[in-house]
């Protein structure tokens, strides 16, 4: 008996490690109501909890806050942004205190929760633009993603069979 729950438990922590959940700082609890971007920029809803994800245009620090501009992308299942060449539009978050700008630059990716309050009016260079807007926002600042290439070198030629024209055994 004791070998099957083994067996039972070590499936059931398996599947549970490849369940993709968001990280603590913007999880919430099942059956949370979130607004999607699109409603909130139709304008359909203008109050209520959303979490999007972004990456970062620009940072503004204040006495009291920080107003975090962010290129909206899409999540994949664990938050992290489907960075790509076409986007849907910017939002702003507002998190209270200091965010040092050396850490939140330009350029990073970041989901955001908090809650959808009125849009405000600001400018992307010369372009008017409205930007719907997160208020006490908590922020999770995804981590560089690093590429690595590994090469190949087969060892030993001589393990490939003349008659098999794709490689030995």
């Amino acid at each position: 008996m004791k070998f099957k729950l083994g067996y039972v438990a070590m499936i059931s922590a398996l599947l549970l490690a490849g369940c993709a959940t968001y990280p603590e700082p913007v999880s919430v609890a099942n059956g949370t109501t979130l607004i999607s971007y699109q409603a909130a920029t139709q304008g359909s809803v203008q109050q209520g909890t959303a979490r999007w994800s972004g990456v970062i245009a620009k940072i503004q620090n204040n006495p009291t806050d920080t107003k975090l501009e962010i290129v909206y992308f899409d999540s994949n299942s664990n938050g992290r942004p489907k960075v790509g060449d076409q986007t849907a539009g910017r939002f702003v978050a507002y998190v209270k205190g200091f965010l040092d700008p050396v850490v939140y630059q330009a350029g990073k990716s970041i989901t955001v929760l908090g809650q959808l309050s009125q849009p405000e009016a600001g400018k992307v260079d010369e372009y008017q633009y409205i930007y719907p807007v997160i208020q006490q926002s908590k922020v999770y600042l995804w981590p560089q993603v690093q590429e690595t290439r590994v090469d190949m070198i087969e060892p030993w030629p001589m393990w490939r069979s003349p008659y098999y024209p794709y490689g030995g055994y």
